[in-house]
């Protein structure tokens, strides 16, 4: 099987990636290790910056709009800024994980759930290996989060780590 992009992770920078590659006419694969919808403890703030490149139907996702920052430093006093725009929207991590992969099969891309990436190797075009089995594409777009598969296969190492 053969594909132009193929996408490893389905959270909000894979699926995002994903969509925009098919929508400007490219053929993505997408691999997802869980089965989506699946929960997400973290990162369900959107800037009001990004909020324009979003596919049409994000703003039904919005649990809070945020207009107001609080500012403070080690128990001093804090400030507050209030605005009358909104600067950040809240949405259900899980919720709009899986809207973004919709609107990504909506436009063509391909979606393989509770698969792994394996390996990869370039011989010309990457030849990816995952659980499901082999493909080939001409590009790999590692979005599969912190302890990334694609990072490490590529000889990336973290140099730093907080447990908290």
């Amino acid at each position: 099987m053969s594909f132009d992009a193929v996408v490893v992770g389905a959270g909000p920078g894979g699926a995002f990636s994903a969509y925009w590659l098919a929508k400007n006419g490219l053929k993505v694969l997408l691999l997802e290790k869980k089965r989506l919808p699946r929960f997400k403890l973290c990162g369900g703030c959107l800037s009001a910056r990004v909020v324009s490149l979003l596919p049409e139907g994000w703003q039904g996702l919005v649990k809070a709009v945020i207009r107001e920052g609080t500012f403070g430093y080690r128990g001093e006093e804090s400030f507050s800024l209030p605005s009358e725009k909104p600067l950040a929207y809240i949405v259900d991590r899980a919720e709009f994980d899986y809207f973004l992969v919709q609107k990504a099969q909506q436009v063509g891309v391909e979606l393989w759930q509770e698969c792994e990436l394996l390996g990869f190797e370039e011989r010309g075009r990457i030849k990816v290996y995952t659980s499901k089995g082999e493909v080939e594409a001409d590009f790999l777009i590692g979005a599969d989060g912190f302890y990334s598969k694609t990072a490490d296969l590529l000889g990336y190492k973290k140099k730093k780590f907080f447990r908290s």
